[in-house]
């Protein structure tokens, strides 16, 4: 019976730690068929991680894909990319392509798996809104540190108050998860909360035990041997990361086809830890890193966002089965 888990996100759940931590050891202790996504160089020999990124990107940009999957018979096959709970407004900034509703996500997963699955579930992770929408500002503030009216998150709660419906239409979790089950089925739909594996751990792994079907106790193991990915940060705030091209890339681009770095790469041959080194010296050499502090949300600006999306919440936990209590405790209602 060939099965496979989707967890589609959400951005700032602790994905990238998931993904690298969790799924790609499974993968290679041969305990999971992965099919990705995971580090693009560390694992970029192996094309298999390159599908879901392809998978991803022809739903977001409605794009044909005709790739078959690297489905096993015999294992669970999961696949996992967080661009399937994506904010389309930031998206569509970054790449300047119309990006596809995420609410017709679920059908275009459906209709792409059913030919390679007897069996399909989706994994979620969550997080409250609050801490959703300002982790993915300052995941994306490169996109506004040049806008006078958006460069700080305040600015931009300021300007978008009226949008945030639209916006964040993702973050109706109660929506959107109720778009999945009219697809897939409710008994396929499972729920997980970023706040659980932040402050009880133990919890978070029993549940996704269930899931994936590996022994809780390995994967808390697998979780206890790598940090959770946390970006610079204060108590009062985060450091948001951009960088910006040196002099010498902005000349290495006027040759055709980057030809002088494409004859560096091509002539570099070396184990992968000496390969990963050496792409991190490339990167340093023709881009330098920028920090910039964004201030936390101040209470009224929680308010705002709880305001918004409360009722939504309190369907989560109706329709679906979340506590009502870790809801509260987690300031999500």
């Amino acid at each position: 019976m060939k099965r496979i888990v989707v967890h589609i996100g959400y951005p700032k759940t602790a994905t990238t730690t998931l993904q690298e931590a969790v799924f790609m050891k499974l993968h290679q202790e041969k305990k999971i068929n992965y099919l990705g996504k995971t580090n693009f160089i560390r694992y970029s020999k192996e094309k298999r991680f390159f599908f879901s990124n392809s998978l991803v990107n022809s739903i977001v940009f409605d794009k044909p894909f005709h790739e078959k999957a690297n489905i096993s018979e015999t294992k669970l096959n999961i696949l996992s990319n967080e661009d399937l709970c994506l904010i389309p407004y930031f998206k569509e900034i970054q790449t300047q392509k119309k990006v596809v509703d995420p609410f017709l996500y679920p059908r275009k997963l459906k209709t792409y798996f059913e030919n390679f699955a007897d069996e399909i579930i989706i994994f979620v992770t969550l997080r409250n809104q609050t801490e959703l929408i300002y982790s993915n500002y300052v995941e994306g503030y490169y996109l506004f540190k040049n806008d006078e009216k958006r460069n700080s998150f305040n600015k931009f709660l300021l300007k978008e108050m009226d949008n945030l419906e639209d916006i964040y239409s993702g973050f109706r979790f109660s929506d959107i998860l109720t778009e999945y089950s009219n697809i897939f089925g409710r008994k396929n739909i499972h729920i997980l909360l970023y706040e659980d594996l932040k402050y009880n751990q133990h919890f978070f792994c029993k549940e996704l035990s269930r899931i994936i079907n590996v022994q809780s106790n390995i994967l808390e193991s697998l979780l206890a041997m790598n940090n959770l990915r946390n970006k610079r940060k204060l108590k009062e705030g985060y450091y948001a990361e951009f960088v910006e091209a040196r002099k010498i890339t902005n000349i290495l681009k006027k040759f055709p086809n980057n030809r002088v770095i494409d004859i560096l790469l091509s002539t570099y041959k070396n184990t992968w830890d000496n390969e990963i080194s050496f792409f991190k010296i490339l990167s340093k050499l023709l881009y330098k890193r920028n920090y910039v502090f964004i201030p936390k949300f101040t209470e009224e600006h929680r308010q705002i966002i709880l305001n918004e999306f409360r009722e939504g919440n309190i369907r989560l936990s109706k329709n679906f089965g979340v506590s009502i209590d870790k809801l509260k405790k987690y300031r999500y209602i």
